[in-house]
């Protein structure tokens, strides 16, 4: 029951640093787009 949790835990913290690291990306890609759109 313990390594249950311990593993749940894991998959949480992995989905967190998937966002972050996609919310990240998003706004680097999104500056990019909006500094290129400019002449």
């Amino acid at each position: 029951m313990h390594k249950e949790t311990g593993v749940s835990h894991g998959i949480a913290k992995l989905r967190f640093s998937a966002f972050i690291i996609h919310a990240g990306a998003a706004r680097t890609v999104h500056q990019t787009v909006f500094i290129s759109s400019y002449p």
